[in-house]
């Protein structure tokens, strides 16, 4: 069984008391008479009589509650004095934090809820059951878990998310996988098991189809379906323990409040340790300090007139992302550099989802944001300001004259455009004006009328028809 930390908050001038006589209960008869509670008053004086509705298990005031976690909505009302919680200043506030498998080694009896204990849609959880599903937090690549399970499409690609550590993790499982999909003998609703080779022995490998594409979102049905079979597998395996990601939930764009019910629902029968780590922005950092220690891509002109203009925009103002860098590049394509980018027309406007593999060699060294191979269209990619000086010198001695000039004229391009809005405008008029049949600004309306129901809410024919006379004066640096 795996770690998993509960955590209490208490106020400081409460831990002498504790450590003589240990923690007690509401109704304890050693409770201390001075102990200072932190919370809402009402509720903690509610909780001494409330029944638990388990057979044997009593009332709330004989229990001690503890979160999953140390950051909590409570703790948040508790620094801020809201909603009538007295508030108390950060350093007034201990963490008691203690491993679930003390709790279970000390035969202590416990319950489990899934919200807040006196909401009346809590769900109360004995022993028995929560024992086997563990939702947590981390790194599920570090769990010593007999099998893990890898959440994939069913086309061979494994470019982004926790597929790409798998990938990098794993080779042999990736072989297998391309291998049954080239076959078409991997589909939705099934799955793909796989015995790895590991440091200690053998390591199962379960992949998950959430999607049938990678350019597709998840669906719940997939999930649902996948689940049972999920199932099926431990079963037929004889899996002692299995660590799951949240099925579907990252790039894939489901509801973990959605997902998170089902996989219990499904699972909770199973004789079998269940690791769930649930989605967490923390295992960024984890990703970012491991991508530091990846091999460095040298700086090519291409790469290094991109972050160039990458840093020129967050200059003025602006902040660097996966959206400003696909219209920096539409442009510096535009001007006649060839990046060997085939841009589309998307939901912000030009877009191409090669520039994703550009900047994830650059991640870790000039940028960070991009350690999954992944991140939303306005989610900041950080540039490295420390090598800035070591971009600006490559693009005034390395670039050819002709190369310099297209920089320069995308700079110029861009002048007066360097926000969220305007950057998009302009990209979006100037592809729309490249259509057949585009003739007068007239025409560009139109076709941005048709691009889709945002644009045609955004962009008002003032601002398009002032974006097209910007164009036109620029028109001979643009191909």
């Amino acid at each position: 069984m795996e770690s998993v930390y509960l955590f209490r908050i208490v106020h400081w001038q409460n831990i002498e008391y504790i450590l003589r006589h240990g923690l007690c209960s509401n109704n304890h008869v050693l409770k201390d008479p001075q102990y200072i509670n932190i919370g809402h008053p009402q509720l903690i004086a509610d909780r001494h009589e409330y029944p638990i509705p388990l057979v044997g298990y009593g009332n709330l005031g004989e229990y001690i509650p503890f979160y999953f976690w140390g950051h909590s909505p409570m703790l948040y009302l508790i620094m801020h004095g809201f909603k009538g919680v007295t508030q108390f200043p950060q350093e007034d506030i201990v963490y008691l934090v203690i491993d679930s498998k003390q709790i279970i080694e000390a035969d202590f009896q416990y319950v489990f809820t899934d919200r807040h204990a006196k909401v009346k849609l809590a769900k109360f959880m004995e022993n028995c059951i929560i024992d086997m599903i563990y939702f947590l937090q981390g790194d599920l690549l570090q769990s010593s878990a007999q099998a893990l399970v890898n959440t994939v499409n069913t086309v061979g690609v494994m470019g982004k998310g926790i597929a790409l550590q798998f990938k990098q993790r794993f080779p042999y499982n990736y072989k297998v996988y391309k291998e049954a999909c080239k076959n078409g003998t991997l589909q939705v609703g099934e799955m793909l098991v796989v015995k790895e080779p590991d440091l200690v022995g053998e390591r199962y490998i379960i992949n998950f189809p959430t999607k049938a594409h990678w350019k597709s979102p998840s669906k719940i049905e997939y999930i649902e379906n996948g689940l049972q079979a999920l199932k099926g597998s431990l079963q037929e395996y004889h899996i002692e323990s299995v660590a799951l990601p949240p099925l579907g939930c990252g790039n894939g764009g489901l509801d973990w409040n959605m997902v998170k019910p089902m996989i219990t629902e499904a699972l909770e029968g199973l004789d079998i340790d269940i690791y769930v780590y649930e989605p967490n922005s923390e295992i960024k950092s984890l990703l970012q300090a491991e991508d530091g220690k990846k091999k460095e891509q040298k700086l090519t002109p291409a790469k290094a007139m991109l972050l160039y203009l990458m840093f020129h925009y967050e200059s003025v103002g602006d902040i660097s992302s996966l959206f400003a860098a696909n219209k920096l590049a539409y442009f510096l394509q535009e001007s006649g550099e060839n990046l060997r980018l085939r841009f589309t027309a998307h939901h912000y406007g030009p877009y191409a989802v090669q520039l994703n593999h550009v900047l994830y060699s650059l991640n870790g060294a000039y940028l960070q944001g991009l350690e999954q191979n992944q991140a939303k269209a306005f989610e900041p990619l950080r540039l490295n300001y420390e090598r800035y000086d070591e971009v600006e010198r490559f693009v005034k001695t390395q670039l050819n004259p002709t190369q310099l000039d297209r920089v320069e004229s995308v700079l110029g391009l861009i002048r007066g455009f360097e926000s969220t809005y305007a950057l998009e405008l302009l990209a979006s008029v100037d592809y729309a004006a490249k259509q057949p049949g585009v003739a007068s600004v007239e025409d560009i309306q139109k076709h941005i009328q048709q691009w889709n129901q945002r644009k045609a809410n955004l962009f008002k024919p003032e601002h398009i028809a002032l974006a097209s006379q910007h164009l036109d004066n620029y028109r001979t640096a643009l191909v």
